[in-house]
């Protein structure tokens, strides 16, 4: 009973803060301030809005991918995470003003936010279906926020030459323990075209 009551004043908790972030940026829009500057109210989006959008968390990663975005500086020594505060007012903004229907969670590695379970459990609230893209570096955290988000880990080679590739010892073992509720997604090299074709009948194995 006690956890069903806590369950419940978090719920209503999320939506309270949803209604606030939502009213508070609709009223930053009239600010006399913004008015005397010369700002203007940015145009309203389309009814029909965007499909989908990809947000990323952090900056954080402990992997080495030769491929990654990211600069290796702001994934090890400086790296840069928005707050939950933060989060929940970029939300806001991408569902009530962009009518955003899906969101994709990435990084960076997401799982190693501290607030990632209450930010896939608020972004579940908002929009119509939620993903995590994460290298799998903690399956014990992807399994968790499995129960409201779409799980997808990235692998580009079959077995223990995924944790070669990505520099990160036990990445292939993490994605095994989680397999039957994890999807898997690849980036395409002149090298791997054999690991991708075992990877796509190794996830058609657990119905992924």
């Amino acid at each position: 009973l006690e956890k069903e009551r806590n369950k419940k004043k978090q719920k209503k908790t999320w939506k309270q803060t949803i209604t606030s972030c939502s009213q508070n940026f609709k009223k930053s829009q009239s600010h006399p301030n913004l008015q005397k500057n010369g700002w203007k109210t940015p145009v309203p989006a389309p009814a029909k809005g965007l499909n989908t959008v990809y947000f990323e968390l952090t900056t954080l990663c402990p992997c080495s991918c030769l491929h990654c975005h990211i600069p290796l500086q702001l994934r090890r020594e400086n790296p840069l995470s928005r707050s939950f505060e933060d989060l929940a007012v970029d939300f806001s903004v991408l569902k009530v003003k962009l009518n955003t229907e899906n969101l994709v969670i990435s990084g960076g590695e997401p799982t190693l936010h501290k607030d990632i379970l209450d930010i896939t459990e608020f972004a579940s609230k908002l929009f119509r279906n939620v993903a995590v893209i994460s290298n799998c570096v903690k399956p014990e955290i992807l399994k968790q926020i499995s129960e409201h988000t779409t799980i997808w880990v990235s692998l580009d080679f079959y077995g223990e030459a995924q944790d070669s590739f990505r520099g990160f010892k036990g990445i292939w073992r993490n994605y095994l323990g989680i397999a039957d509720i994890a999807n898997v997604r690849a980036t395409l090299f002149k090298d791997n075209l054999n690991d991708i074709e075992k990877l796509v009948k190794f996830t058609a194995e657990h119905e992924r």
